[in-house]
């Protein structure tokens, strides 16, 4: 009988864009995907849609014991570790990496150079880079963070986020076709100060009281802060709303927002370009290095600044329903570097080179 071919993922909060690439993953190359994850978080409540090929399994339910005897049924191909927060899941990579199967670890974190990355960098280059045989991260600042960790460039690979481009290029052709004599900001992430929602908040309410306009904000998620939000008429707060069900909100004429003081990427800054909104970004945000072109499709905004932010809104608010939609066709097109299906392709190249170059 023909061995069932396989790979473990071990996650901390597991995503639907997460899901979403795994189930490509899983039927382009029929692999058998073993997730192993924490539950999720009350304020990202996804929902984990999977297909025959997907298993979960709550992480919560083992030890560091029983989750390598977990692993080692599976016999997997590679072995993918999201973060290096959990001691278990890192003590799961050096069994399998001194076994010969690939291990793989996964993060967003940015270099900054601050003391606390200055003093992880030994621990990186003794030990992370020895049981992990590949990064995969999120951009350039995030790959400057897995060289200074002591990865060797060929060793690292780019584009761990991507969107479900399904549901938003969907969302994409249904807008051109579309018509709309309303226009909106939108903002979506969880309610926390760093998020810059208050700065963002101040601004649209000073422009609604110095201009005579009919632009409106739209805001969803919730967190912390949700229950302190600004009220106002022309704010609307939606909650939590799950991908799949973005098509109620969004609409041609919109704008999204992230002006956030803290961002390693953003995955919804894809999801909104796909979708074909142009973007506004504070300089904060890592995904602008793929889905943002200065002037071409949004503005960069400096982080923690009402002023800007509101600087930023008045340039739309100032142009015509076309010029925003030829913006937001350039965002679409900026979109297509990555995808789900280049995310499994990348994968699959950990599984093809295997462990032929370890890290020395």
């Amino acid at each position: 009988m023909k061995k069932e071919s396989s790979i473990v993922f071990c996650f901390l909060e597991p995503s639907g864009y997460l899901m979403s690439c795994l189930r490509t993953f899983s039927e382009m190359y029929h692999y058998h995907v073993h997730l192993i994850h924490k539950p999720l978080k009350s304020e990202a409540p996804f929902v984990l849609k999977t297909n025959s090929y997907i298993h979960l399994y709550d992480e919560n339910q083992y030890d560091k014991e029983t989750l390598i005897s977990l692993i080692e049924g599976f016999s997997p191909e590679l072995l993918f570790v999201g973060g290096w927060n959990i001691t278990k899941y890192l003590n799961a990579a050096s069994f399998f990496h001194n076994k010969g199967v690939p291990t793989v670890l996964g993060f967003d974190n940015k270099w900054k150079g601050n003391l606390k990355q200055w003093l992880a960098i030994p621990y990186g280059k003794f030990y992370l880079s020895k049981i992990f045989d590949y990064a995969f991260v999120a951009g350039q600042a995030q790959k400057k963070m897995a060289l200074k960790l002591g990865f060797k460039n060929e060793r690292i690979k780019t584009g761990i986020y991507s969107a479900d481009l399904s549901v938003f290029n969907e969302l994409y052709q249904k807008n051109k076709l579309g018509t709309s004599n309303s226009f909106y900001f939108l903002f979506v992430g969880r309610y926390l100060r760093l998020k810059g929602i208050y700065e963002l908040w101040e601004a649209f309410i000073e422009l609604q009281d110095e201009l005579d306009n009919d632009w409106e904000l739209i805001c969803i998620g919730t967190g912390d802060e949700f229950e302190n939000r600004t009220i106002h008429p022309k704010i609307k707060h939606l909650g939590f709303v799950q991908p799949n069900d973005f098509n109620n909100v969004i609409r041609p004429n919109g704008i999204f927002v992230m002006p956030s003081h803290v961002e390693p990427w953003g995955v919804v800054v894809h999801e909104m370009a796909a979708s074909g909104m142009p973007l506004v970004l504070s300089s904060e945000v890592g995904a602008k290095e793929d889905f943002l072109v200065e002037g071409v499709n949004g503005f960069e905004i400096e982080a923690k600044s009402k002023d800007s932010i509101k600087k930023a809104l008045l340039r739309f608010m100032e142009m015509s329903s076309d010029e925003i939609r030829t913006m937001g066709d350039e965002s679409h097109k900026l979109s297509k570097r990555n995808s789900p299906e280049k995310w499994s392709e990348t994968l699959m190249e950990f599984v093809y080179q295997k462990s032929n170059i370890r890290q020395e």
